[in-house]
């Protein structure tokens, strides 16, 4: 937490009822400060341990995540080549390399389908249910993906997506479309400056309730407010969601206080925000032209277009599934796949 909201929201919550007893307590406005600077804390605090690299290594979801996109990426290099060298096709090392390939990554895609099928139940009972039901359909089709390469290599049939090149592609876009339809909708908006980031820092109306219509409990105050932040977190990410709160918490309830620094905070975290849907919206495209030159390949009629067509079609869906692997790794927070933040249990 910045050194301007500890000096604006210090104290705690004992400290709270040791100024004014229960049976006292004049108002909830007594543990309105501490309350905001605990959520803000907390959710800071869980920011920090869920990126941090001993709590990764640790994460199975991590290795599944990582294990999977490498062998994936194996698996398609090693199908693009065998796609566009027939000589390489008969080699007996290269057809074993490729079953072990799709074996290892297959069970990994279906692993990994299994963690996004849980993440959607996650965040289906947070009330998220757009989040829930794109990570619905992404586990739906990494499962088959996963099933698909494993089956086919266990029966021997590891060239049956060679020889099929636009099943991939078609199975991979399919698990990216309501990403792309995410994505695309935030670019958007970024666009217009119509985010929900951007819509609630402009608002001049109150964002947090008063809290003076009636007593609230510490346990009530605490619940709403995290309430608050999870759903910002969820539309604009934690680390973008935290300096928004810190912004607007300062701007309604001390508005005697400078936000300069808190709001530079915001500023800087809000560029980082977009500048990461830019960049997932280049790995989007990629799986987009991997799909569509897939297609329009079989109706090339000549040789040399069919040639063309399948380097654009192996570069774009390597390249796709690889960009991603390195973003995930070095910005976690900045991910395409979902990376849960607790907040307040309370």
């Amino acid at each position: 937490m910045s050194s301007a909201i500890q000096n604006i929201y210090s104290g705690s919550i004992l400290e709270s009822r040791a100024i004014y007893p229960a049976a006292k307590l004049p108002s909830t406005q007594a543990y309105l400060r501490p309350c905001i600077a605990q959520v803000i804390l907390n959710k800071e605090k869980n920011i920090q341990e869920i990126t941090s690299f001993r709590s990764r290594i640790r994460n199975l979801d991590e290795w599944v995540l990582i294990g999977g996109g490498l062998f994936t990426v194996g698996y398609l290099a090693l199908t693009g080549i065998l796609t566009v060298s027939q000589s390489l096709a008969q080699s007996p090392q290269i057809r074993q390399l490729l079953g072990v390939f799709g074996l290892i990554g297959g069970l990994f895609n279906i692993f990994e389908g299994i963690v996004t099928f849980k993440n959607s139940v996650i965040e289906w009972n947070a009330g998220h249910k757009q989040s829930a039901i794109r990570l619905f359909f992404e586990g739906l089709f990494l499962t088959t993906i996963g099933v698909m390469m494993f089956l086919t290599s266990l029966g021997g049939t590891s060239l049956l997506l060679a020889h099929n090149p636009w099943i991939l592609p078609l199975l991979f876009f399919l698990a990216n479309f309501p990403t792309i339809c995410e994505v695309a909708t935030r670019l958007y908006r970024i666009h217009n400056g119509t985010t929900t980031a951007s819509q609630i820092f402009a608002s001049q109306f109150p964002i947090f309730p008063s809290f003076t219509d009636k007593q609230y409990s510490e346990k009530e105050i605490l619940k709403t407010l995290s309430d608050i932040l999870e759903d910002w977190q969820d539309s604009m990410g934690a680390q973008l969601a935290v300096a928004l709160f810190k912004y607007k918490a300062v701007e309604q309830f001390h508005p005697g206080i400078s936000t300069d620094k808190i709001r530079k905070e915001f500023e800087k975290r809000k560029k980082e925000w977009e500048e990461a849907q830019w960049i997932r919206a280049f790995y989007l495209t990629l799986c987009i032209a991997a799909f569509f030159t897939s297609f329009v390949r079989v109706s090339s009629p000549s040789q040399t277009g069919r040639l063309i067509f399948d380097d654009i079609r192996d570069i774009s869906m390597l390249s796709s599934n690889l960009l991603p692997i390195a973003i995930d790794t070095l910005l976690p927070l900045k991910r395409g796949t979902y990376l849960p933040v607790p907040g307040m249990i309370t």
